[in-house]
């Protein structure tokens, strides 16, 4: 049995070990699919938090309706909040 790091239990505990964020395309479907929840949900915003399993599957855990990405959006250097901005402006 391989040992458990503790980033593959909370990826919070590999931050400042190296571990590394890149912005990557969902699938149509999936993104679809959360589109219909949040929908539902009757929400405008929500951070989701998703897993890709290792056979590829993306699975949907959460929706956090204040969920924080300034970190992330400075990390990457991709405009998050400007695109929350026109969403919520322009309407979904």
């Amino acid at each position: 049995m391989l040992p458990i790091h503790p980033e593959q239990v909370d990826w919070r505990r590999g931050l400042g070990r190296g571990l590394r964020f890149a912005p990557a395309p969902l699938p149509d479907e999936f993104s679809e699919r959360i589109l219909v929840f949040m929908k539902e949900m009757g929400l405008r915003y929500g951070a989701i938090d998703a897993i890709v399993r290792p056979d590829g599957e993306i699975v949907f855990l959460e929706v956090n309706p204040q969920g924080t990405y300034l970190w992330l959006e400075r990390e990457l250097n991709i405009p998050i909040t400007q695109a929350i901005a026109h969403s919520l402006v322009d309407g979904l």
